[in-house]
C-alpha cells in the first residue's frame, strides 16, 4: 500500500515543503523536503528507526539514476503550460529535449486543452515521446526567486564615484559591451552592467536556459514565472527575442557564437585558469555551466570581481587552490581596483589603474607578478 501527501509546515528555522511517506511489507519509509532562505534545500530520509539527511538534489540524482538504471525513465519536471493530445507545448523558454533519449518518460504538467488548439509547428514535444502524465490537483507555480527592478539597479548610488566597489566594477564592467555583440551575463555585477548600455547600442544577451534576447528584471506588475534566467532569477525579454532548447542553446556558446561571457570567480590564475564553482567543504548545487561557457577560444572572458576576499585573502594568485572551472580561459580581469589582461603564455598586464592607487600598492593585493603595460591608464568609468 502507498500513500503520499504534500504539506507546508516550519521544522526549526526550515520550511517543509514536500511530506510523502510509504508503507510496505511493513516498513515505513518518510521522506521531508526542507528549505530555508540561506540554505539550498535538503532531503530527510526516514527508512524504519534510520534517518538519512542530505542534499535534495542528491535525492533526485539518486531517483533518476534507480529510474534509469532498471526502468529506462526519465522524469521531467519542467513547468509545462499546456498538453494537446499528447503533444508538449512549453510556455515561456521551458523548452526540453531531456525526454527524448529514454524509452519512457514522464512529464508533469498544468493544462490539458482540446486536440488541435495549437498549430503542428507550435508542437515541442511529439507524442512519441511522452508516455505518462502527472497532473497535481492544487498546482501551484512557485518563483524561487522573485527579481524585480530597484531603483538602485538603475540609478547610480550617490557619493564620490568609486567609493561602492560594486558601483565601481559595474561601471567599468558596462565598457566591455559593443553594439551587435552576443553577450552571456553571470548573475549579479555581470548582469546589472547591463544597466548602463547605452540606448544607441544593441546588445543580444543569450541566457543558458534558453532565451536570446534577454531583457531586464520585471516591474512587479510585469513578473511572471515563466521567465526565469539561468540563475531562476524572474526576467523579461525584448522585442526579437527568441526561446529555445538547451542543447541549442550550448551550441552556441561551444560553437562560439556568443562574442562576450562575462562572470564573477572565487580565483583567477596568473595564466588565466578560473575557479568560480566550488569551495571543498561547503555544499554546491552542482557546476553548474560555466564550464561550457569559457570553452570556447572565440568567445571574451571577462571576470568580474571584488580584488581580495575576506581577511585580504588573494583571490588573483599564481596558481588556483580551488576546482578549475576552466584552462587559461580568462581573457580579463575587473576588479574595484585595477584592470588586468590575461595571456595564457605571457601572464597578466596591468592596463588600468584605480585613480589614487599605486603599483605598489596592487602588487600587495595580488598574489602574483605581472607586467605593467607602458600604456597604463586610469580605470575608466562609463558616463551616466
Amino acid at each position: 500500500m502507498a500513500k503520499g501527501r504534500h504539506s507546508w509546515g516550519i521544522n526549526g528555522k526550515k520550511r517543509v515543503r514536500d511530506h510523502h511517506s510509504l508503507t510496505s511489507k511493513g516498513v515505513r519509509a518518510e521522506i521531508k523536503i526542507c528549505e530555508s532562505d540561506e540554505e539550498m534545500p535538503t532531503a530527510q530520509i526516514k527508512l524504519g528507526n534510520v534517518t538519512v539527511t542530505l542534499a535534495a538534489i542528491v535525492l533526485q540524482l539518486l531517483i533518476v539514476a534507480i529510474l534509469k538504471q532498471f526502468s529506462n525513465y526519465t522524469l521531467n519536471h519542467k513547468i509545462i503550460k499546456e498538453i494537446f493530445g499528447l503533444n508538449i507545448y512549453y510556455s515561456g523558454f521551458g523548452e526540453s529535449l531531456e525526454g527524448r533519449p529514454s524509452w519512457k518518460c514522464v512529464f508533469q504538467f498544468e493544462e490539458i486543452v482540446d486536440v488541435g488548439s495549437f498549430a503542428p509547428e507550435d508542437i515541442h514535444i511529439p507524442k512519441i515521446y511522452v508516455h505518462c502524465l502527472i497532473k497535481g490537483e492544487k498546482y501551484k507555480k512557485r518563483i524561487e526567486r522573485l527579481s524585480i527592478q530597484k531603483e538602485e539597479d538603475i540609478k547610480t548610488t550617490s557619493g564620490k564615484p568609486g567609493d561602492n566597489v560594486r558601483e565601481c566594477i559595474i561601471k567599468r564592467a558596462a565598457l566591455e559591451f559593443e553594439d551587435s555583440m552576443y553577450a552571456n551575463l553571470g548573475i549579479g555585477i555581470p548582469l546589472l552592467a547591463s544597466n548602463y548600455i547605452s540606448p544607441n547600442m544593441t546588445v543580444h544577451i543569450q541566457c543558458e536556459n534558453g532565451v536570446l534576447g534577454l531583457g531586464p528584471y520585471p516591474l512587479k506588475n510585469e513578473v511572471d514565472a515563466d521567465l526565469i534566467n539561468a540563475g531562476k532569477e524572474t526576467v523579461t525579454i525584448l522585442p526579437g527575442a527568441s526561446y529555445f532548447s538547451s542543447d541549442e542553446s550550448f551550441a552556441m556558446i561551444r560553437g562560439g557564437h556568443v562574442n562576450l561571457t562575462m562572470l564573477g570567480a572565487m580565483q583567477v590564475s596568473k595564466y588565466g585558469d578560473l575557479a568560480n564553482w566550488m569551495i571543498p567543504g561547503k555544499m554546491v548545487k552542482g557546476m553548474g555551466r560555466a564550464m561550457d561557457l569559457v570553452s570556447s577560444a572565440r568567445t571574451k572572458v571577462v571576470v568580474t570581481m571584488e580584488h581580495s576576499a575576506k581577511g585580504n585573502a588573494h583571490k588573483i594568485m599564481e596558481k588556483c587552490t580551488l576546482p578549475l572551472t576552466g584552462k587559461q580561459c580568462v581573457n580579463r580581469i575587473i576588479t574595484e581596483k585595477a584592470v588586468f589582461d590575461a595571456d595564457s603564455k605571457k601572464g597578466l598586464t596591468l592596463i588600468e589603474l584605480w585613480e589614487g592607487l599605486t603599483v605598489d600598492g596592487i602588487k600587495k593585493s595580488t598574489g602574483c607578478d605581472f607586467t605593467v603595460s607602458p600604456k597604463l591608464i586610469p580605470m575608466w568609468q562609463i558616463s551616466t
